[in-house]
């Protein structure tokens, strides 16, 4: 069945879908600087291509489902500051993922994944992990495992990734940019990515390839896709990875940190003054029994 586009598509189309059969991808990503080198799409284009292929590949494997690509969600939270960069609130962000998950669930639809190109660090997990030979035709080297460590922004893979998906709008500067490979205080701070003489990127963009791109794309897929299926065959919620966790990472944190700061506050206020009373209480029946 070919894939379909949702936005084409009347309500009663929608309705008439098998809910049992029908799965659904979400590309989401915001716009934000990747150094000088780099468009501002990285990210979304990114989501839009997991999305395509995530798709692709469950149609042909399964041509009796539905399977379609939502109109992307150019949407994103903890993003870079530089010109160019949009950011919404952590708790904007969740709130509009809820109530997109809410509006298909209201109408019964059950599988719909979310595709982001956004946020490196768990990515570089991915790609150690994902790294096959037969993707890379390799291992990859001690050099390239040093460099992707540290390789967070804009660097060896992101720039590997825009040249397998769009060179056209890869300046052909990345070669001569020098690594930038902030120490962990400087990371720790926002917009890290332009501090000490940082040009907005982080790590090594003059290593990347096509080819590398073509390799790391196709194993962050493969995951994706298998983690999809697994998800799909059992519906019991997944537990939150280590850093939703983090308290001090999840929406609303600074809020839910000042609220209970206040009412921390109201409490010791009411037992110093609680401890005040009594002792004067306890001075004033001296007095009286002298």
């Amino acid at each position: 069945m070919p894939i379909l586009q949702i936005e084409n598509l009347s309500w009663p189309a929608v309705e008439a879908l098998d809910r049992e059969c029908t799965l659904l991808l979400q590309p989401v990503s915001p716009i934000e600087e990747h150094g000088p080198h780099l468009p501002l799409g990285v990210d979304i284009w990114g989501a839009e291509y997991f999305a395509r292929e995530i798709v692709n590949r469950y149609a042909v494997e399964r041509p009796h489902w539905n399977v379609a690509v939502l109109p992307s969600l150019v949407l994103g939270s903890n993003a870079f500051t530089a010109p160019g960069s949009v950011s919404v609130r952590q708790t904007a962000m969740r709130d509009v993922i809820y109530d997109i998950g809410a509006s298909w669930a209201r109408h019964g639809f059950r599988y719909l994944f979310l595709a982001s190109g956004h946020g490196a660090a768990g990515h570089l997990v991915a790609l150690e992990e994902g790294a096959h030979d037969e993707r890379l035709g390799r291992e990859l080297t001690e050099t390239e495992r040093v460099m992707l460590k540290g390789d967070t922004h804009g660097g060896l893979l992101e720039t590997s990734f825009m040249l397998k998906l769009r060179p056209d709008l890869v300046s052909g500067e990345y070669t001569n940019l020098a690594p930038y490979d902030p120490s962990m205080f400087t990371r720790l701070q926002t917009d890290y990515a332009t501090r000490d003489g940082g040009a907005g990127y982080v790590g090594y963009p003059a290593a990347a390839t096509a080819a590398f791109g073509e390799a790391a794309l196709a194993a962050f897929v493969e995951i994706a896709y298998e983690r999809m299926i697994e998800a799909m065959a059992d519906p019991e919620p997944e537990e939150l990875s280590l850093l939703t966790r983090m308290p001090f990472l999840r929406p609303g944190w600074k809020r839910t940190a000042r609220t209970t700061a206040m009412m921390g506050g109201v409490a010791l206020v009411a037992f110093l003054l609680g401890r005040r009373f009594g002792r004067a209480q306890e001075d004033a029946d001296d007095t009286i029994d002298q």
